[in-house]
């Protein structure tokens, strides 16, 4: 079989077990409905003001795009305000800010200033703009979040869905007003305020206005500045039908954002990386690629989206851009450090992009696990007799995510290690150098170590590599840190290496360094020097034979392309 169709099935197998999953959508979706049905019309009752200007609310961000992965427990509600006259609010983009638009009321205030049946929205108005009447976002959002308050304060901070309570919790949080609830369910939704614009009303460049396309709304959203105090005229406008549309029908799209999403979820490193800037790397892919392109196979779809990413976070030279997609002159990648930019950049090229491809080329159960391991949190492997539950993969076994493969394809497999791989581990073979970066050795590339004799079936070497005992001479003695202090203490003579029969009187440090396995007892765990020593620098020592090996081995172009493309830091 075509390893790359392989891989294909196994991406397939893994998107409806671990990101898009369906199974338990109705029942946060039922009681959403229902919470959402019950403030949005005790909130409507309770203010006739905020009820005229209510113009209906629709469920966007990634559940709305149908983009949202793993489980529902987070909705993205638009309530959207409209002002009578609203077609004359005077809309400007804001100068200082790339992405945000003022709203000058001026004409709408004059019109509706001697109409009776507006003259309790003009006086509310009155209080929410400047004297310049610039409708300010700060005095809305206080307007607003005092009548959520006094609303889920007359629901006494509860609702009743089907005959069972749940306690409702509500915070401030940007622009939205999250409402929390823990029971039977835990999720939030975030309601968040805007103020409704028509398509005539838009400040795009003509090439924006083109992508706009026939959309008859957007949205200005009161998001408040980070770091300002007092009054704020700014609101970030959001595109979010034209969006909609421009990603809709697109084949392999959706799948790959979602599988991008996931990958950052399981990285802890990767979590700058907000959803809406995946998005935005998607929406300048669908503008520059052919229609077509969508249809290609998942996996190469993600590699090219892998190292789009990693193009818009490089710091040589000149540090990578993603621009906002309706205003280019907004960097959305200005504010990263450098740090979390190589941080990003290495998780998309070596645990990202390196990883599907080996797998495109070879699906053997070292490259599947690599897979696994980048798109779902593993457990501890030594945990293997986990059962299954109906519908889940089991994580300590990986090929159970690749189709059946025939006996050559399983004589293709590398050898693997008896290391538990731990969750934040992007591969067994992973290693740390001197520098603190990690570079991926192949099981075929390692080190030749010192032919020893095998140890006793009833004593094997330790398989997390615990402790590492010198046996440079016979009898010699080892520092050994206790709770207590420092104790000199012999070397056990049954865990010494064996020279090999020939008579010889060198060291015993010619025939290699040999790993020591130490018991488990009640006792407190005592550690060697040398253990000591591997916490607190990158890489064990070696004996000399080793060095010797390490010095004489050439470094190959291979080697050093796994060293820089593989250097993914996981936490």
């Amino acid at each position: 079989m075509d390893p790359a169709k392989n891989l294909e099935s196994s991406l397939n197998i893994l998107n409806g077990r671990h990101i898009n999953i369906n199974e338990d959508r109705s029942k946060y979706t039922a009681h959403y409905n229902a919470l959402r049905d019950s403030l949005y019309s005790t909130i409507k009752e309770k203010n006739l003001i905020l009820k005229k200007l209510l113009k209906g609310h629709k469920l966007e961000g990634s559940y709305g795009d149908n983009l949202k992965v793993a489980t529902p427990d987070e909705f993205d509600l638009v309530i959207n305000l409209a002002f009578p006259e609203n077609d004359y609010i005077i809309v400007k983009a804001d100068p200082q800010r790339p992405g945000n638009v003022t709203l000058d009321m001026t004409e709408v205030m004059e019109r509706i200033r001697n109409q009776e049946q507006n003259r309790e929205i003009y006086e509310q108005l009155q209080k929410i703009v400047n004297a310049k009447n610039m409708l300010l976002e700060n005095k809305l959002q206080s307007w607003l979040q005092g009548l959520f308050t006094k609303t889920l304060n007359d629901l006494n901070n509860r609702i009743d869905v089907n005959g069972h309570i749940s306690q409702l919790v509500y915070k401030r949080a940007g622009p939205a007003h999250t409402i929390y609830i823990k029971e039977p369910q835990e999720y939030s939704v975030d309601f968040v305020p805007s103020i409704r614009l028509s398509a005539k009303q838009i400040v795009l460049g003509p090439k924006q206005k083109e992508y706009f396309g026939k959309s008859e709304y957007w949205n200005a959203i009161p998001k408040p500045i980070k770091g300002q105090l007092g009054d704020n005229i700014s609101y970030r406008a959001s595109y979010y039908d034209a969006e909609h549309n421009l990603l809709k029908d697109k084949a392999n799209l959706k799948n790959g954002i979602r599988f991008m999403k996931q990958f950052r979820d399981t990285k802890q490193n990767m979590g700058n990386l907000k959803s809406y800037y995946i998005k935005t790397l998607f929406l300048w892919q669908v503008i520059e690629r052919e229609p077509g392109y969508w249809q290609k196979q998942l996996n190469e779809i993600l590699i090219d989206m892998f190292h789009k990413l990693a193009d818009c976070l490089k710091t040589a030279k000149r540090n990578g851009k993603l621009l906002f997609f309706w205003d280019p002159k907004l960097d959305m990648f200005a504010d990263f450090t450098e740090s979390q930019r190589k941080d990003m950049f290495n998780c998309a090229v070596g645990c990202g992009a390196y990883f599907l491809k080996m797998a495109s080329g070879n699906m053997n159960d070292n490259n599947i696990e690599n897979v696994l391991s980048s798109f779902c949190k593993l457990v501890d492997k030594t945990n293997s007799k986990q059962t299954e539950k109906p519908g889940q993969t089991n994580v300590a076994n990986p090929t159970s995510l690749a189709p059946s493969k025939t006996a050559g394809q399983n004589g293709q497999n590398n050898a693997k290690t008896n290391q538990p791989e731990a969750p934040v581990k992007p591969s067994e073979a992973e290693t740390k150098t001197a520098t603190g970066k990690k570079t991926k050795k192949s099981t075929t590339d390692q080190e030749p170590k010192a032919k020893t004799t095998p140890s006793p079936p009833s004593k094997p070497v330790a398989q997390n590599d615990e402790t590492k005992a010198k046996t440079n001479q016979p009898n010699q003695t080892a520092a050994v840190k206790t709770d207590t202090g420092t104790k000199p203490k012999k070397a056990p003579n049954a865990q010494e290496t064996k020279a090999n029969p020939a008579p010889s009187t060198k060291p015993a440090e010619k025939n290699g360094e040999t790993k020591s396995k130490t018991k488990q007892t009640a006792a407190p765990v005592t550690k060697t020097v040398s253990e000591t020593k591997s916490q607190t620098l990158p890489q064990p020592s070696k004996s000399v034979s080793e060095q010797k090996n390490t010095q004489a081995k050439p470094q190959t172009a291979k080697d050093e392309k796994q060293k820089n493309e593989s250097s993914c830091k996981l936490s």
